[in-house]
């Protein structure tokens, strides 16, 4: 049985991400934390309005190029904190998984062009 795909994070208009709902989770989550400790309250308000309960998807489209770049430094400080995770969490293939995702969704947010302007 495929894994459904509801939550998915759209970088620009041409490139949409798609995670399982754990996996999304995790993303979001660690990425307020770490937004939560630079205090920056509207990219928190922003990414929080991407949690399941709310939208369930993430639209990068919408962020200037300032604050795009902001995002992708704390998506990226999110997924080294995770790094960790593999002893932590119960299974190491999802947890191999998990790291997978978070780096392939770094990989495509530092090819968008809003990234070296």
């Amino acid at each position: 049985m495929e894994e459904e795909y509801e939550n998915y994070i759209d970088i620009d208009d041409q490139k949409v991400l798609r995670f399982n709902d754990w996996i999304y989770d995790t993303i979001i989550n660690r990425t307020i934390k770490e937004l939560e400790d630079s205090e920056l309250l509207d990219l928190i308000e922003f990414v929080n309005e991407a949690k399941r309960g709310a939208d369930g998807f993430l639209i990068l489209s919408q962020l200037e190029k300032r604050e795009y770049k902001i995002l992708c430094r704390h998506i990226r400080r999110a997924y080294n904190k995770s790094l960790d995770i593999r002893r932590k969490l119960y299974s190491r293939k999802a947890a191999n998984q998990l790291l997978r995702d978070f780096k392939n969704l770094i990989s495509e947010l530092i090819r968008d062009e809003r990234f070296f302007e």
